[in-house]
């Protein structure tokens, strides 16, 4: 069955940390890194909620440190974390550092809505995703925005997934769900019976088996399929 909504995870999926503010604040300190540093933090920071919900068979306190995993995987000296994550969360509130997007993610999300697909985003964050969606200029593009820092539900709790549904009249078998971590994203989809697809940009989640996506405007082809197969 072709799909008639399309959702996406907010942070990491449609919206990322800004790299260069953070590798601001670390030269400060004396710390230089690059790009690629940061992001083999951040996959640290997913693989540690993965092993949260899989191994330890945790559902609350996921996100706890995760921040600091980031930092740590990143190569931040210990010793420097208790200066600069306190710089960062004062200069700009932590959720508020999710603001790069992806240059094709506009023009993704304008064509998906042209062609007609309901667009929504379901994200585990504090209350404050619509407002960085606006910023980021992607609110626009969706219809529903389900943050479960206001419905006190989170991933991979499929109600979560039941709430988005519920509130564009789309059944589970007519959607379909992307982001980028396994355990909260594909898992969470597939548990409330939507086809989960793993946005995996630098190809570190060939060992799960999921469809993936490496740039997030592959989405596009998936909306069309009935049976997607792994890329």
């Amino acid at each position: 069955m072709a799909a008639k909504a399309v959702f996406f995870d907010a942070g990491g999926t449609l919206i990322f940390i800004d790299y260069d503010y953070i590798l601001g604040v670390l030269r400060g300190h004396g710390v230089t890194l690059d790009r690629q540093d940061l992001m083999k933090g951040e996959y640290a920071a997913k693989f540690e909620v993965d092993h949260r919900i899989l191994v330890e068979k945790r559902r609350d306190g996921l996100w706890d440190d995760l921040f600091g995993i980031m930092l740590r995987g990143a190569g931040v000296p210990e010793g420097l974390l208790d200066r600069v994550i306190p710089e960062l969360e004062s200069e700009v509130p932590a959720a508020a550092l999710w603001r790069w997007v992806r240059p094709e993610t506009p023009d993704l999300l304008r064509g998906l809505k042209t062609a007609g697909y309901t667009l929504g985003v379901i994200s585990n964050s504090d209350g404050r995703v619509a407002q960085l969606l606006e910023e980021a200029g992607l609110a626009p593009y969706l219809d529903v925005i389900v943050d479960s820092g206001v419905v006190g539900v989170e991933k991979p709790d499929p109600r979560i997934f039941e709430l988005a549904l519920k509130q564009v009249g789309v059944s589970a078998e007519e959607a379909l769900f992307t982001g980028d971590i396994y355990s909260v994203d594909v898992l969470g989809a597939q548990a409330a019976e939507l086809r989960g697809i793993l946005f995996d940009p630098l190809r570190l989640y060939d060992h799960v088996d999921c469809p993936r996506i490496h740039a997030i405007d592959e989405i596009a082809v998936y909306a069309g399929q009935s049976s997607p197969s792994v890329l």
